[in-house]
């Protein structure tokens, strides 16, 4: 079984390159090339158990829901809730949020596969 965050449509350039190193969204990739990597893995029956997709209006109505929003020039970085962000960050999220799922797969890898 593994869960990860997944693509459901191509995020721009400009989002993937300023997130966190660390970020799930950074080096997140489409939900059928990610079925496609553990297929060609050896895994096999794959079947997505969850799906979940966030809504802006979840999050942002969320007071544990946090980023991490960095500042490159001062070298800091914090946790912000959504509502203190600036407009432009908000849309930033709003467009993850619409981009993105977290999924969670359930496969077997039979024995003696490599």
């Amino acid at each position: 079984m593994v869960s990860d965050v997944v693509l459901l449509k191509e995020l721009p350039q400009a989002i993937k390159k300023s997130a966190h190193p660390a970020s799930c969204v950074r080096t997140a990739i489409m939900k059928d090339e990610y079925l496609a990597t553990l297929k060609q893995a050896g895994f096999r029956n794959l079947r997505i158990i969850e799906e979940k997709h966030h809504s802006f209006e979840d999050v942002v109505g969320d007071p544990n829901a946090k980023i991490l929003v960095a500042d490159p020039k001062k070298k800091t970085q914090g946790l912000k809730s959504i509502s203190e962000l600036e407009e432009e960050a908000r849309k930033t999220v709003k467009e993850i949020l619409g981009s993105t799922a977290s999924i969670s797969v359930s496969a077997m890898k039979p024995t003696g596969a490599v």
